[in-house]
């Protein structure tokens, strides 16, 4: 049983992470930085950033107050949103349902 929840939330995810994608570089754009600026800031190398922008990689939690700080949002919201497209059972446990855009998506 545990392995077909497994299974149900690796497909969730990678159905998530075109979003997860999208929300990250509207919260760039929103700040007015560009990726070099924000990968400066943060301490990352430019794929990584551009990673996250693609939806090919998750934010390292150990990052998410850096990025908060940038996006001029709190570490708080940050965290709850990164895990609301990487871990959308656990969002769901702790939050309820995924916002209605996402769920048809997941």
């Amino acid at each position: 049983m545990t392995t077909i929840k497994c299974a149900i939330d690796e497909g969730r995810i990678a159905r998530l992470r075109p979003q997860a994608g999208k929300w990250f570089r509207s919260l760039r754009q929103s700040a007015q930085v560009t990726v070099i600026e924000l990968a400066e800031q943060v301490g990352v190398d430019i794929d990584e950033v551009e990673a996250y922008e693609h939806g090919v990689e998750a934010v390292p939690a150990a990052l998410y107050p850096d990025f908060a700080a940038v996006f001029g949002v709190s570490v708080q919201d940050f965290a709850k949103s990164c895990l609301m497209f990487e871990n959308p059972s656990a969002y769901e446990a702790l939050f309820g349902s995924l916002p209605e855009d996402l769920r048809a998506a997941a």
